[in-house]
């Protein structure tokens, strides 16, 4: 009796686990709908992908293109695990890296963000979205959960290290950043838990 009730448990929880993430957000909030990295101009957004960023291509790694991403060459490699392979883009040094979605035109919102990096150098780093950039708007891009950034190594962030992300954006969770051994770029270079701008 108690392995049938069991079982009945385990496959309720399995398929409640099955239901899209987007029916608990906010109406107003877009989920991100991309589950791999995209880009935009200068901006790299990892879509709440796990992403690593290191000084050369992984070995084994495959190399894609992102549609309307310009900010390629070979400061930097950003890495990620899609259905079991390893997909990277070479990245130049003015590069902003969001471990969000692209939230500038509408709210949108990511369960959670993580960043490795470990080598490379590129210019700004943002573990949340980029939110809307208007400051009279009543919405926020959310990270639903927590945020991990971890920089080792030789990784080089010449501009700015924020935890939240830019503009109109917040995380319900935890903000982590771990920052080891690392040397940041002087006067120039600073990090904060928060969000940048409005």
């Amino acid at each position: 009796m108690k392995k049938s009730i069991l079982a009945i448990l385990l496959a309720l929880v399995m398929v409640a686990s099955l239901l899209p993430f987007g029916a608990l957000a906010d109406e107003d909030t877009v989920v991100a709908e991309h589950t791999t990295p995209t880009g935009s101009g200068n901006y790299f957004f990892a879509n709440g992908v796990h992403i690593n960023i290191t000084a050369s291509a992984p070995a084994g790694g495959s190399k894609v293109s992102l549609s309307g991403f310009t900010a390629t060459g070979d400061s930097a490699y950003i890495s990620w695990t899609d259905n079991g392979d390893t997909s990277y883009v070479g990245v130049s040094d003015s590069v902003w890296v969001f471990g969000g979605a692209d939230g500038r035109n509408e709210a949108v919102t990511v369960a959670s963000t993580s960043i490795t990096m470990t080598g490379g150098t590129i210019y700004r780093l943002f573990g949340g979205n980029y939110g809307e950039e208007g400051a009279s708007t009543n919405f926020c891009s959310q990270v639903t959960g927590d945020v991990y950034i971890s920089l080792s190594g030789s990784a080089k962030v010449t501009s700015i290290i924020y935890g939240a992300g830019a503009r109109n954006t917040c995380v319900n969770g935890k903000v982590t950043i771990n920052l080891d051994g690392v040397v940041l770029n002087g006067n120039e270079s600073y990090v904060i838990g928060g969000s940048w701008g409005n």
